[in-house]
């Protein structure tokens, strides 16, 4: 993580943020059953949202971190999912989460997503678009 002052942490990384962070808490809580309606929820979240509509960042952050995971899932990247303490509550992923994910992370990177806004305010903008544009390959390889 880049920053972290006890109480809050940010990073370029889809997972060094609390959004994040408070997904796989979700999912942890959730457990098998119940894993893969939180991951959609977070994205039904982002993609509900009007164009004209401020989308804000905890909500972005957790819908990046669902959409990490999934590619992690796809992708048989246990150390991911394990690192995040998510490895035992992730079920086979279904088939229409790569699109769902991908519609969510286009709507992040678009107008009006405070956590767009926020890595460009902080000069970091382009770097952390790259991560996200590398999620989205990552589910249109494997959708």
């Amino acid at each position: 993580m880049e920053w972290w002052d006890g109480m809050s942490a940010t990073g370029i990384g889809a997972f060094e943020n609390d959004g994040a962070q408070d997904l796989c808490y979700d999912l942890r809580q959730a457990g098998l059953d119940s894993a893969l309606d939180v991951l959609r929820s977070s994205w039904k979240t982002v993609v509900e949202l009007a164009a004209d509509e401020y989308l804000e960042k905890d909500y972005a952050e957790s819908a990046v971190a669902a959409a990490a995971i999934v590619v992690a899932k796809m992708t048989h990247d246990a150390e991911i999912l394990e690192l995040n303490g998510v490895n035992e509550v992730i079920p086979e992923i279904g088939e229409d989460m790569p699109n769902m994910a991908i519609s969510a992370l286009r709507r992040i990177l678009g107008d009006n997503s405070e956590l767009y806004e926020l890595w460009i305010d902080s000069g970091r903008g382009d770097a952390w678009q790259e991560g996200v544009e590398a999620i989205i390959a990552s589910l249109r390889a494997d959708a």
